[in-house]
Parts: C-alpha cells; structure tokens; sequence
C-alpha cells in the first residue's frame, strides 16, 4: 500500500539551492552579555556577602560599643534604634546583591528574562542607594553627636559620614544600575535580545 492509498500525505523534500555561492553566515555573537554577566555575578556575589554582615545589628552595635572609650555616658538605646535601621538596609541591599547575581547568571546565559529582571533591579537599586546613603547619612551623624555630647569619643570608627563620602555612595551604588539602565534601552541591544530564549 502506497503513502497515498494509506491516506497519508509525505511532506515535500526540501530543495537544495542550486545558484553557486557562499550559505548565508550565522551572526556573529556579541561579548557584552558574558562580561556584564561576569561583572554582575561579582558585585552581585560581594554585596551579597557585605550585606549580610551589615544586617547583623548585634554586631554592629558591639564594634560600636568596643570603640567607645566612656561606654556609660551614652545612650545605648537610641543608638541600637539607629544601628538597626543600618542593619535593615544591608538587608536589602543584600536581596538586591542576590538578584543582580542572578541577573548576572541569566546575561551570561543569553536569557531574555535576564534583561527585564536587570532593569527592576537597576530601579530598584537607585531607589534603595539614594534612601539608604541619605538616611544612613543622618543616621550616622546623630550617632557621632550622641556619642561627643555623652562627653565621649571614638577610637578608630569613623562616624558621621562627610558630605563627600554621601556623594560617593551614591556615585558607587548607582553607577552599574544607571549604565544597565541606558545600555538596555539602546535598539541595538533590544533587537538583540529579542532573539534569545
């Protein structure tokens, strides 16, 4: 019994190209996925780690506590509120580290998810780098206010953050996020993305 007689239809058999010349080439793979990857992977891993540490407020208040030399003329209280706010934002800003190292996993990759999942972090990072610098800013000088009017001092812990050192956080937590930003919008990098899974 023929293929016809079954009731079965053969798909046709694809015709070779019969002009001479070169096959059309594949388009060449760009790099810049593998290396912002690599670099989110890194920070991402880093701040993952550092945040964790500063989320511990314990700790925080005992390096504070050992640097103080008149440790019962302050209020420890109102310091330890202060030093928990800080220790709430590290945490934060470690879920942040965490998805940026996912991010960086998902570039690295060529996954297109990947590029949605980087710009809400990106938002999501200023927004957190600008209210954690400002409030930690604060924060730290009522902290070095309380300690000098106890009649006391520090040995070895900065305290009060200068104004300059506040426009440096923001420049360093906002730096990678802006630049993702801007380098996602391009048409270039949309069009390329478009064809990954």
């Amino acid at each position: 019994m023929t293929e016809q007689q079954s009731g079965r239809i053969q798909p046709p058999t694809p015709i070779p190209p019969t002009e001479p010349g070169q096959l059309p080439a594949d388009l060449p793979q760009t790099n810049w996925p593998r290396t912002l990857g690599i670099v989110s992977i890194i920070f991402g891993a880093l701040g993952t780690l550092g945040g964790a540490l500063g989320a511990s407020a314990e700790l925080i208040l005992k390096a504070l506590q050992m640097t103080v030399e008149e440790k019962d003329a302050v209020d420890w209280d109102a310091v330890g509120r202060a030093v928990a706010w800080l220790a709430r934002i590290s945490l934060v800003a470690a879920i942040l580290a965490a998805v940026l190292l996912v991010v960086g996993i998902g570039l690295v990759r060529r996954r297109a998810w990947a590029i949605r999942l980087g710009n809400g972090w990106a938002i999501a990072q200023i927004v957190v780098t600008v209210l954690g610098t400002a409030g930690s800013y604060v924060i730290q000088r009522s902290i070095a206010e309380a300690i000098q009017q106890a009649g006391t001092s520090t040995r070895g812990l900065p305290l009060g953050t200068s104004p300059g050192g506040a426009a440096a956080s923001l420049v360093w937590g906002c730096g990678l996020p802006v630049f993702m930003l801007i380098w996602f919008a391009r048409r270039e990098i949309r069009e390329e993305v478009a064809a990954w899974r």
